[in-house]
């Protein structure tokens, strides 16, 4: 009876293995092109940062913790205890590398605060710490080869080691609250991150409470701990290309703005009055009409009309138009009229330059 439930147990926790390993694989592939799409795009000064390279340990820590639970539970090894060590050790990269991506992304709805990131720094040494504490805990040692999966044996868990656990689920807690409140506008990418956060934290919850139950043996509590692993890589690196994403939309929302204040300045100068022999643009059937045109009028094909007024001086250039009008133009250059010349703006930069004046008004471009 006690071989039988001895193979079932190995049985369970060799597929259990294998299917935690797969997945992560599979998830990997699914995030390599973004992955690679950051690394091409990141410069030197990225590299500054520690997020860049908490992403660079997360992905790959990850395999190596899972790669070694497959071999603690699929494959006859002597060498248990070194398995075990590297397992850990990879365990407590994956905590420390997420913290650090989710500590990042959270500090940067509070502008530099520094109650707020010495919160979370104290935060992350805590869980990190309580991780390597739990960590140091873990034997194993090797037993018969046996038909079916691996030979080495897990000695029981401590009393204490839902700890790491419990720290993971109150760091996740104080994560998720900054975020909500930090947040000033729930952008689509917002959006995503807290789903990331209130969905890690739930997990976290989970994982807890199966650690807490006294279970009749271990099995369940080691199947769930690939699984734990798993979703801390998935979520810190989708939790990263988030932040990638809302560092580029503050970046061109900042460009934007400047671009519009620029734009602002040249609109409100008043013309000179020295200036003779410009050319303005006018729709046909208005009210109001250029204050001194002392000049000829020619009617466009477009249903505006084309209003020649004194040129400017050589070596200037005069730019107006009129208040009704939404097309700007370069009418004369170096007192030559020579026609219309509009300005050709893109029109990719007209709808970024509506969507900067909507953040601009609603205040999300702060954060």
């Amino acid at each position: 009876m006690e071989i039988s439930q001895s193979l079932s147990f190995i049985f369970a926790t060799s597929i259990n293995a294998a299917v935690a390993f797969s997945v992560l694989i599979w998830d990997h592939f699914q995030t390599l092109p973004a992955e690679g799409r950051l690394y091409f795009k990141f410069k030197r000064s990225h590299w500054r940062l520690p997020s860049p390279w908490a992403f660079a340990a997360l992905r790959y820590t990850s395999i190596v913790a899972n790669t070694a639970t497959l071999f603690l539970s699929c494959f006859p090894t002597n060498h248990c205890q070194v398995t075990m060590i590297i397992n850990q050790a990879a365990s407590v990269a994956v905590i420390a590398s997420s913290s650090v991506i989710l500590g990042c992304r959270v500090m940067a709805h509070f502008r530099g605060n520094p109650a707020v990131t010495g919160l979370i720094l104290v935060a992350s040494f805590a869980v990190s710490g309580s991780w390597l504490a739990t960590a140091t805990q873990y034997r194993a040692f090797s037993g018969p080869r046996l038909p079916i999966g691996s030979n080495c044996h897990l000695e029981p868990f401590t009393a204490w080691a839902p700890m790491s656990y419990g720290t993971s689920l109150i760091f996740n807690s104080c994560l998720l609250a900054l975020f909500i409140l930090g947040v000033d506008h729930w952008h689509r990418v917002n959006r995503q991150c807290l789903l990331y956060l209130i969905f890690m934290t739930i997990f976290s919850a989970a994982v807890l409470i199966i650690f807490v139950i006294r279970w009749n043996d271990d099995l369940v509590r080691r199947c769930v701990m690939p699984y734990f692993t798993l979703i801390t890589d998935a979520v810190g690196t989708r939790v990263f290309i988030n932040f990638q994403r809302h560092t580029k939309l503050i970046r061109d929302a900042n460009s934007d703005r400047r671009l519009l204040s620029t734009q602002s300045r040249v609109g409100n100068e008043k013309p000179d009055a020295t200036t003779e022999n410009s050319t303005m643009l006018t729709p046909l059937n208005t009210s109001a009409a250029p204050s001194d045109t002392r000049g000829s009028e020619s009617t466009l094909a477009n249903g505006y009309t084309l209003t020649t007024i004194p040129a400017t001086p050589p070596g200037t250039a005069n730019f107006t138009s009129s208040p009704t009008s939404p097309i700007p133009f370069i009418p004369s250059v170096n007192g030559q009229s020579g026609g219309l010349v509009p300005l050709q703006p893109q029109r990719r930069r007209q709808r970024s330059l509506s969507f900067t004046q909507q953040t601009i008004q609603s205040g999300w471009i702060d954060t």
